[in-house]
């Protein structure tokens, strides 16, 4: 059985640091697919809309992050509402925090970053404007409690079982992808143009915190500049972005979305 997983979470996500879990919520978003499995998104298990448990990988809810608000796009969380009262979300993924591992630097590993600019708009915009940079992903790297892997659902019907993702290059790593993103086979992005789509997905993002007042106002044509990264052990850089030059399981990116992802710190 492999040591490790790396959960990698593509597309747009709601992060809510909970004290014993990380809450990632993901709109329901035109032209969206949602899907859990391995790097091929074709073979990959379709998920329902529930909200899922992760099962099977070592939890320490004494290790709940700590983002540095120049790097993470972190927002306080309101207090006046609970988070999607009218249930737009796609689904929940409930995310245990995970042990500190030897040889691992962090915990949490936001990816594929941009430079940002002042892309937000909006009373609640100013933390984000702040950032040094805005990145498109995030992976948690796990210890591996159990020999199996899944997502369990709330509702208690079958869950996602995932015990048999096989390692990439390195044999004690498997990297578990979770797709909540554009399809990569549609070229047209859903009848929409690619800065279009995510203006979109962010206001649907946004749509889950009833109070809060942030928009996206990238311009059409806009394009980003691409920020250094560093990876986590086992993941290289078409598991971050299988749409980069070079990657050829698809031929069309981006699987991720420029700043459409929100971190919200809950009120102590």
């Amino acid at each position: 059985m492999p040591d490790v997983v790396n959960v990698i979470l593509h597309g747009v996500y709601g992060y809510v640091l909970r004290k014993d879990f990380v809450e990632a919520y993901t709109p329901a978003v035109y032209g969206h697919i949602y899907k859990a499995g391995g790097l091929d998104y074709k073979k990959a298990q379709q998920l329902r809309r529930v909200n899922y448990s992760l099962r099977g990988v070592s939890g320490d809810p004494s290790a709940r992050f700590k983002p540095n608000p120049n790097s993470y796009p972190l927002l306080p969380l309101p207090n006046s509402g609970p988070v999607d009262p009218f249930e737009k979300r796609y689904c929940m993924f409930r995310l245990p925090y995970p042990k500190q591992m030897s040889g691992y630097t962090r915990q949490l590993y936001a990816l594929d970053a941009y430079e940002v600019g002042n892309v937000y708009g909006g009373r609640d915009s100013t933390p984000l404007n702040g950032m040094d940079s805005c990145p498109s992903m995030l992976i948690i790297a796990y210890e591996r409690s159990e020999k199996f892997l899944r997502l369990d659902p709330d509702d208690g019907g079958i869950g996602i079982d995932l015990s048999s993702l096989t390692p990439g290059q390195c044999p004690d790593i498997v990297n578990l992808h979770i797709w909540c993103t554009t399809n990569p086979d549609d070229m047209a992005m859903s009848g929409m143009t690619h800065e279009g789509h995510i203006r979109k997905a962010f206001a649907a993002l946004v749509d889950l915190v009833p109070p809060l007042e942030a928009t996206l106002l990238i311009p059409d044509r806009f394009a980003p500049t691409a920020c250094d990264e560093t990876y986590p052990p086992g993941v290289g850089r078409c598991d971050v972005d299988p749409g980069r030059k070079g990657c050829s399981l698809i031929e069309f990116g981006k699987v991720n979305c420029h700043y459409a992802n929100l971190i919200f710190q809950p009120p102590e």
